[in-house]
């Protein structure tokens, strides 16, 4: 019987947190053994895409809380009124392309984390997954953010908050509510849960799996060797 799922929302407060898939990624390496060894590697081509998918996203999130750290300390006034204008207007531009970056950052996270998210459910153990604020925000703010369930295609953008970027912040006052993005740091935290639940099961279920499997007796080969001796002349 499969476990059930419970999420609980982590709101950071005080400071943001950093989050790394570190972890997970090597729990997925234990996972990636074991399925070699159960199922002699009919499932390896779409784990190793999962495995590099899982190290992207990973890599997507700390170059967005670098990001977002870095735009969050930016001064919302300048330190004196001597300041030096091109300075201020130098500083002004860097912080502009920093937010075009982590956008482009941010959306990168989620498609890649998506992609993720559906071979990593294809594979042996792991079940569906449906309910992921990664999923809600990908299918309903970026790509298919068109239909009529969503409809929200105003083009927005928040960064510098605790909980990270997040993808259509603000909004119309009638879609306040529908599908909102709790911020990449929540979302990402919530994956992590899923993989640690999901791995974990997986792992133990492999393992029994691995044990109950015959063992492969090896085969033993005898060599003859063949000793040339030269004869020595007197």
């Amino acid at each position: 019987m499969r476990p059930c799922i419970s999420l609980k929302m982590i709101y950071f407060q005080g400071k943001m947190h950093k989050v790394s898939f570190r972890k997970e990624i090597n729990l997925f390496n234990q996972y990636y053994k074991l399925i070699d060894n159960v199922f002699e590697g009919k499932n390896n081509d779409l784990a190793i895409e999962a495995h590099k998918r899982l190290l992207t996203t990973d890599r997507y999130v700390k170059r967005i809380y670098k990001l977002n750290t870095k735009i969050r300390n930016f001064p919302m006034k300048p330190p004196s009124k001597r300041i030096n204008k091109r300075i201020s207007r130098k500083a002004l531009q860097s912080q502009k392309r920093d937010i075009r970056n982590l956008e482009e950052f941010t959306e990168y996270f989620y498609y890649t984390s998506h992609r993720f998210i559906k071979i990593f459910r294809d594979l042996p153990q792991i079940g569906n997954i449906k309910k992921a604020g990664i999923l809600r925000v990908r299918n309903n703010l970026l790509e298919h953010s068109d239909r009529k369930d969503s409809r929200i295609l105003i083009n927005s953008f928040s960064c510098g908050g605790m909980n990270g970027p997040v993808i259509k912040g603000p909004r119309y006052s009638h879609q306040i509510n529908l599908h909102r993005d709790l911020g990449v740091y929540l979302n990402a935290v919530e994956l992590k849960q899923i993989l640690k639940t999901k791995l974990n099961y997986a792992i133990t279920e492999l393992k029994l799996k691995d044990e109950k499997k015959p063992k492969k007796i090896p085969r033993i080969t005898t060599k003859r060797f063949t000793v040339v001796g030269k004869n020595r002349s007197s």
